[in-house]
């Protein structure tokens, strides 16, 4: 783990991960942190909140895979991403008693642009983050989660995709790996049982697959623009597989 001392790792989790149960993923998570890679968080809550609308028998609205937050419902959407915020830092905190993690609102958001059938909503795209804050809190050894909502101007509340936080996050802060641990299967690339692809390969790929669920082409194709970006290294994993981390 030399190579890795003091790095700083961006770790999307999504939403469905964090409710598997018997799942050991967060307690590596910590265990990395604890040998002294420096971890950034970013988690997703979209089953949470698909759970509270179905609750109330309410209808989640998609576009191209990113959720449209409907105005009426944001305080909802809002107590789902929070109560999937603490829970997640509940179980760091219990797995790693001496661990420092924290939470809280370190990005500068905007309306994104959805066709006019959702012009009334709360989803929102990054357009800043406090990455000076962010690296004291790494450089300090502590942990922070970021949850998939930020303010906007006047104080308004956005909702956001988590795997576009991970991406900006990881871009902008230069981080050594971006990573993004999910629940689905691994896609088969070409045929092959090669764990390692190439950006370009990724994006020849892409082109062929247009059947391919929504959020893995998100996944996907932030992953490889990150390596573009000048992330050195993406990885997306099954955190539900025992040691896939």
């Amino acid at each position: 783990l030399e190579e890795f001392d003091q790095k700083t790792f961006v770790v999307y989790l999504s939403g469905e991960l964090i409710e598997v149960k018997n799942s050991r993923v967060i307690e590596d998570l910590a265990l990395l942190q604890k040998v002294g890679i420096r971890i950034i968080l970013v988690h997703g809550a979209e089953l949470q909140i698909r759970n509270h609308y179905t609750s109330q028998g309410l209808d989640y609205h998609t576009e191209d895979g990113i959720f449209a937050a409907d105005e009426k419902n944001i305080s909802l959407i809002e107590q789902a991403v929070s109560s999937t915020n603490w829970k997640l830092l509940s179980r760091l905190r219990r797995c790693a008693r001496q661990l420092q993690a924290f939470t809280g609102h370190f990005l500068l958001a905007e309306k994104k642009k959805f066709s006019d059938i959702y012009d009334s909503h709360f989803t929102g795209n990054v357009c800043d983050i406090d990455l000076e804050t962010l690296r004291q809190a790494v450089s300090d050894s502590k942990l922070a989660i970021i949850p998939p909502f930020s303010l906007g101007e006047k104080g308004r509340l956005w909702m956001l995709e988590p795997i576009q936080v991970a991406f900006e996050v990881a871009t902008r802060l230069r981080a050594k790996k971006l990573i993004m641990l999910d629940t689905f299967p691994l896609p088969n690339f070409d045929n092959t049982d090669s764990s390692e692809i190439t950006s370009d390969s990724i994006s020849k790929w892409l082109e062929n697959e247009p059947d391919l669920p929504s959020a893995q082409k998100i996944q996907l194709s932030s992953l490889t623009e990150a390596c573009v970006r000048g992330v050195e290294r993406c990885h997306l994993l099954d955190g539900s597989v025992e040691g896939a981390l």
